[in-house]
C-alpha cells in the first residue's frame, strides 16, 4: 500500500528537465513564499471584516468602520487573486519558457533564422567558430617583392604578417604557437635554399619570445607530408581577455610566375589590411578566397609600386587571401613619325572655300 502512495505521488510531481536543479529548488521555494504571503492577506482580510462587525465599529465609529471594511475586502480580494489568477499565469509563463527552451535545444539555427542547417554545417561552425576560444583581429598583410640577384627568372620574397590574438573566454586557455605552411614539395624545394622563418611574440608584462629557422634548417627537414612547422609552447596559458601581439617575417626566393596566400586557424574579427609593394616589374592579383566581393581599395593605392587593399568584414578559419603574380608585358614602342616636307619648302595654304550665309527676313545675304 505504502509502495502504490509513493508511486502515485511521484507521477503527480512534474519536475521539468530544462532546469537545474538549483534553479527547480529556487522556483519552488519563491512559490511557496508567494502563496504564503496570499493566505496571509486572504486571514488578515477575513479578520478585519469580522473586526467590523463588533460594537465599536457598528456604533461608535461607522465611518472609519465603512473604511475598514473596504480596507478588508481589498486585502481578501488581492489574496484571492494571488492564489488564483496570477498562479495561473505564472504557471502559463513558465510552461512557455520550457517549451521555447526545448525548441532552442532541438536545433538553435531553426529556431532563430526559421530553416533548418546540415548537420555537416553545423559541426563545422561548432568546432571552428563556438568551440575557438581564440580570435585575431588588427590582421595585416605585408608582399615585399624585389629582383633576385643573378637571376631574371626569380624574385625575392618577403612576407610579413601581424596581428593581434586574444583569449575571448572567461577562463585561462593554454596556447601553443604554430607557424604552419601547408604547399607542395616543388614549392617547397624552391623555397628551401634560402627561405628564413622569423617569429616575435610579445605580450605584457612577459618577456618577448622569439623564433627563428634559417635556411640550413629548412633544408634538412623532410617535405614528404608537404607541411613545415614553427611551434613553441613557452607561453602557456593566455588569461581571459588577454592579448597577445605576434608578428611572423618570412624571406625565400620565388619563381617569377607563382602565388602566394594567408589563412588563420582562428576566426579573423576587425579590419585587414593587405599591401603589396613591387620593386620588379611584376603584374598582381589578389583575391580574398573568403568573399564574394573583390578587395576594397585604400587610399595609399599606387600601382604599379604599391597596391594597398582591406577587408572590413570578418575571415572564417581557414579562409584567407591570395596574391599571385607574373611578369610585367614589356610596354610597346610607339615610333615617332616625322611629316615629309616637299622639295622647295612648304607648300602654301589651300585657299579658303566661300561657304554662303542663311539669309535674313530682310533676304539680305551676309558674307
Amino acid at each position: 500500500m505504502w509502495d502504490f502512495l509513493k508511486r502515485k505521488k511521484a507521477k503527480s510531481v512534474f519536475v521539468p528537465t530544462d532546469f537545474d536543479p538549483d534553479e527547480e529548488q529556487e522556483h519552488h521555494d519563491s512559490k511557496v513564499l508567494k502563496a504564503l504571503y496570499s493566505w496571509v492577506l486572504v486571514l488578515l482580510g477575513v479578520s478585519v471584516l469580522v473586526s467590523v462587525q463588533f460594537p465599536f465599529f457598528q456604533e461608535v465609529h461607522k465611518r472609519s468602520g465603512a473604511f475598514v471594511e473596504e480596507a478588508a475586502f481589498a486585502l481578501l480580494l488581492a489574496g484571492l487573486f494571488s492564489l488564483t489568477v496570477e498562479k495561473y499565469h505564472r504557471e502559463e509563463f513558465r510552461h512557455f519558457v520550457i517549451v521555447e527552451r526545448r525548441k532552442l535545444k532541438r536545433d538553435v539555427f531553426l529556431y532563430a533564422y526559421g530553416h533548418a542547417v546540415a548537420e555537416e554545417t553545423r559541426q563545422e561552425i561548432k568546432d571552428l567558430i563556438l568551440d575557438c576560444p581564440f580570435h585575431r583581429d588588427e590582421l595585416r598583410l605585408e608582399w615585399h617583392f624585389a629582383p633576385a640577384k643573378d637571376a631574371l627568372d626569380k624574385i625575392r620574397l618577403t612576407k610579413i604578417f601581424s596581428y593581434t590574438q586574444r583569449n575571448g573566454t572567461k577562463i585561462p586557455q593554454p596556447y601553443t604557437y604554430r607557424l604552419h605552411q601547408n604547399t607542395t614539395s616543388s614549392v617547397l624545394r624552391q623555397v628551401s635554399e634560402n627561405q628564413t622563418q622569423t617569429v616575435k611574440i610579445r605580450r605584457k608584462s612577459k618577456d618577448d619570445i622569439n623564433l627563428e629557422k634559417n635556411h640550413a634548417q629548412i633544408s634538412g627537414e623532410p617535405t614528404s607530408d608537404h607541411i613545415r612547422e614553427l611551434q613553441t609552447d613557452e607561453i602557456g596559458q593566455l588569461q581571459p581577455g588577454e592579448e597577445m601581439y605576434v608578428s611572423v617575417t618570412i624571406t625565400e626566393t620565388r619563381p617569377i610566375l607563382s602565388d602566394d596566400s594567408y589563412s588563420s586557424k582562428h576566426p579573423v574579427v576587425g579590419k585587414t589590411l593587405v599591401s603589396v609593394y613591387v620593386e620588379a616589374g611584376l603584374d598582381l592579383v589578389a583575391a580574398a578566397y573568403c568573399q564574394s566581393k573583390a578587395l576594397e581599395i585604400r587610399t595609399e593605392h599606387n600601382p604599379p609600386a604599391i597596391h594597398a587593399w582591406h577587408i572590413r568584414r570578418g575571415i572564417l578559419p581557414f579562409q584567407g587571401i591570395n596574391v599571385s603574380w607574373s611578369p610585367a608585358p614589356p610596354k610597346a614602342e610607339v615610333p615617332e613619325t616625322k611629316n615629309a616636307e616637299p622639295e622647295g619648302g612648304l607648300l602654301p595654304a589651300p585657299p579658303v572655300p566661300l561657304v554662303a550665309s542663311q539669309k535674313t527676313d530682310t533676304g539680305a545675304a551676309k558674307g
